[in-house]
This record gives structure tokens, C-alpha cells and sequence, in this order.
């Protein structure tokens, strides 16, 4: 025997509680950054992106936390930087196998090259305290620098997912 369910209105039982549906998003946080000046990262430790950081407080302790940005970069010729998911101050893409972005420009020239980096990343803080979330650049080798680019729309998102 089957049901069909129609429903118009779905209102929470209990308030404040929500509605959870495994794999469904329960919340997003988003930040749209114009990047205004240039944000210069040449060190071999992590450093912050300018603007990137974004809080969230997890309704659910099991929830997962993915982590999307689109950042302009400039990326000067002769290097290769490699970028990390921090939470709060802990490295948790080396939880998960630590992500690299390699950018060595056009060949020889003294080109730069500027580009749309993208990146998605996912995290289970385990807790419902407000958490922080920033990606982080490092140079992995080369002397070059690189930037965020100035007049660039910069975007990161933080969504929930129930589990």
C-alpha cells in the first residue's frame, strides 16, 4: 500500500527545534567581498585571506560544515602556493588529506596570471558553539608573490548539512 503526503504549510513542533532532513541544508552564512587593494601573501607559513572569514553556530553536533569560495587571485610567474580550510585555528584540511593550488604562471615570461580560484571544502566541527571558518594561503616554493586581486568580487559561503 502507498501514501501520498500533500502538504502546503510545514511549521516545527516545537519552536526554535527546526526541521531536520539528512542531507538537506539547515543554513547558510555568505560574504561577498570587494577587494578594494591588493592583499600580498610571500610567506611560507599560512597566512589569511583579507575578508575571508565567516562564523557559523551549528544547530546539530553532527552536522557538516562545507566551506566554498571564489577569490581573484594574481599570481606572480616562478611560484606555487598551496591553501588550507582553517577552523577557528585548526588546520582541518590536513584532517582531510590537505588540498594544493599550484599556479606557476605563463612559462618563462614575466607575466603574471590572474585567475578565479575556487574551492570547496567540508568539516564536522562536532560542536553548536559558534565555529569560525577561513581559508589560508602558504607558498610552497619560488619568490614570487601572490595577491588577492583589488577590484575583485570575492565570495565565501558556509552551509550546514544535516546529517
Amino acid at each position: 500500500m502507498s501514501s501520498t503526503l500533500y502538504v502546503d504549510n510545514l511549521i516545527e513542533k516545537t519552536s526554535g527545534n527546526g526541521v531536520h532532513i539528512p542531507g538537506h541544508v539547515i543554513q547558510v552564512v555568505k560574504k561577498v567581498v570587494d577587494q578594494s587593494s591588493h592583499s600580498n601573501m610571500v610567506s611560507t607559513s599560512y597566512l589569511d585571506i583579507t575578508n575571508s572569514a565567516l562564523s557559523i553556530t551549528p544547530k546539530y553536533t553532527n552536522s557538516i560544515i562545507r566551506f566554498t569560495c571564489s577569490i581573484y587571485l594574481h599570481v606572480q610567474p616562478g611560484c606555487q602556493f598551496g591553501y588550507s580550510l582553517f577552523r577557528d585555528s585548526t588546520d582541518v584540511s590536513s584532517l582531510y588529506n590537505s588540498a594544493k593550488f599550484g599556479s606557476y604562471g605563463p612559462g618563462n615570461t614575466s607575466d603574471p596570471t590572474y585567475d578565479r580560484f575556487h574551492a570547496v571544502m567540508s568539516d564536522t566541527p562536532n560542536t553548536t558553539s559558534a565555529t569560525t571558518y577561513s581559508i589560508r594561503f602558504y607558498r610552497e616554493f619560488g619568490s614570487a608573490s601572490l595577491y588577492v586581486h583589488s577590484n575583485g568580487i570575492n565570495e565565501f559561503y558556509l552551509e550546514e548539512i544535516a546529517q
